[in-house]
């Protein structure tokens, strides 16, 4: 069994609050949700919602700009160009939803959370 050691656990905390840019959305997803992976155990949930919301708000700027290189290359595009380059608008998409979801089951843990408190009090 391993364990992380203070310097270890500072060096993992800094890498996942690390602000996500734009670099991070285009080529990086995976280790974004690696990030994301690690982040409830290293700085809580609110660590990891604010990963989060700086996932939707890259992806929320991203996918327009997408959808118009979409439009703008489609009739000069091949058919299997623009059918890849929708299979990538549609995998980010999938992924701007799926941050919701998620950010929605922090939402709904807290709520019982806060139900079962209050029942024992």
């Amino acid at each position: 069994m391993f364990r992380l050691t203070p310097h270890g656990l500072a060096a993992l905390k800094k890498w996942i609050k690390r602000p996500l840019v734009r670099d991070d959305v285009i080529r990086g997803l995976d280790e974004v949700m690696l990030r994301f992976a690690f982040s409830q155990q290293a700085v809580g949930a609110p660590g990891s919602i604010r990963l989060l919301k700086s996932l939707s708000i890259e992806l929320t700027s991203y996918i327009p700009e997408l959808h118009e290189q979409l439009v703008a290359s489609q009739k000069a595009m091949p058919t299997s160009g623009r059918l890849a380059l929708e299979s990538g608008v549609r995998s980010y998409e999938c992924m701007l939803e799926w941050t919701k979801y998620a950010r929605a089951t922090y939402v709904r843990q807290e709520k019982m959370r806060q139900r079962k408190g209050a029942t024992k009090s």
